[in-house]
């Protein structure tokens, strides 16, 4: 090996060394070549040739070594991930594994039954309880969604809370969208603003109407108006533009093609600079600019 000492191309000394059974000083060469295709080269050769045990040792207390193999498992071979963690007794890891091992499995049972190992791992470490309740509730979101389509014959698998929120919404599965903001704890403002969203997409005029009248909004009027002129029913946003801050009615107004309203609502702020802005889009309208113009006149004195 003291004749190699004098090789100094990697990809010659390294194979060399190999064939010696100089498996370590291998994969050391290897490492400090900064050459990652080489030290994956040696890293299967000691894969095939030596026991897991003795795989393990020589790789141990070689970070480079360690995060391509971490590498390596997570790309091509999870079971020898999991082996790698839990030799080095990596509880958190060998539980992100069986996260990953779960959302490749397209099968429901099989996911939770991963992800609970998964939460029980977690929680052997208080410093992951974190991490523990929320793969908890992930399980409880893929038991929900699991129902759903079961019951709705609708997909939901792989959908956030927010995105199955929303869509039991435009389904029009309202009970079932309260509870899942219930069991969730979904925040008021992001529920408003999806149940918003998702009424105004399916149209649904009626329930809209109700929603917004059910309590004050955490988010405002606004979103009601935004929610409508997306879906181009621009009567249905004025109807709430009448019920936001009149500052902000002249250009909501405007926004629905509703000059009329928005020149008597700049007319009652008194801005000119608004009313003049209304009198220049609407040039070829002589009837507007007749009233508009009056109503500058007012204005000035």
């Amino acid at each position: 090996t003291k004749l190699l000492d004098y090789e100094t191309e990697a990809g010659f000394q390294v194979p060399l060394l190999i064939d010696m059974q100089e498996d370590e000083l291998a994969l050391v060469k290897a490492i400090e070549s900064v050459d990652a295709d080489l030290v994956y080269f040696v890293l299967l050769h000691l894969r095939r040739k030596h026991s897991l045990a003795e795989f393990f040792r020589l790789v141990n207390n070689k970070p480079v070594a360690c995060n391509l193999l971490e590498i390596y498992g997570r790309e091509q071979d999870l079971d020898l991930l999991k082996d790698f963690y839990f030799q080095d007794d990596r509880r958190a890891d060998m539980a992100k594994v069986k996260i990953m091992e779960g959302y490749e499995s397209t099968n429901v049972a099989a996911r939770i039954d991963k992800f609970k190992v998964a939460v029980r791992l977690f929680r052997e470490d208080k410093a992951l309880a974190f991490e523990a309740q929320a793969t908890d509730t992930q399980i409880r979101l893929l038991q929900l969604q699991e129902q759903a389509e079961r019951e709705l014959n609708e997909t939901f698998l792989d959908l956030s809370v927010t995105e199955t929120l929303h869509k039991l919404v435009r389904l029009g599965h309202l009970t079932r969208a309260n509870k899942l903001r219930s069991d969730f704890k979904v925040p008021d403002k992001r529920y408003w603003w999806t149940k918003i969203s998702a009424l105004g997409e399916v149209r649904d005029w009626e329930n809209l109407d109700k929603f917004s009248k059910s309590k004050k909004s955490p988010v405002g009027i606004k979103p009601f108006v935004d929610a409508c002129i997306k879906a181009g029913a621009y009567m249905e946003a004025n109807k709430y533009i009448a019920r936001c801050d009149v500052r902000m009615r002249p250009g909501l107004y405007m926004k629905t093609n509703s000059y009329a309203q928005a020149a008597e609502a700049a007319f009652q702020l008194k801005d000119l600079r608004m009313l003049t802005e209304i009198r220049e889009q609407r040039r070829d309208d002589i009837s507007l600019r007749r009233e508009v113009d009056t109503m500058m006149a007012q204005l000035r004195g």
